[in-house]
């Protein structure tokens, strides 16, 4: 399935920091039905004092059986 990427952008003075807080800002974006989250794409920029750090988050939804919604109709053999 196809996901949309949630792009956001933090500030820190270290670049450990910046990254943590665009992804943290990227994460609230992902809708509620995705249970998973891939980091796709980390821009780091250091800026006179400061790094500027940019995200790109793909939703993602993680699910133990290949067919969604149907489970037991497939297993078992009549």
């Amino acid at each position: 399935m196809l996901t949309r990427t949630y792009w956001r952008s933090g500030y820190a003075n270290r670049a450990q920091d910046a990254i943590y807080k665009a992804a943290q800002l990227a994460l609230r974006k992902v809708d509620k039905r995705f249970n998973a989250a891939e980091i796709g794409h980390v821009i780091v920029v250091k800026r006179l004092w400061f790094y500027v750090a940019r995200v790109g988050i793909f939703s993602r939804c993680i699910q133990e059986n290949p067919f969604p919604g149907i489970s037991e109709e497939l297993s078992t053999v009549q």
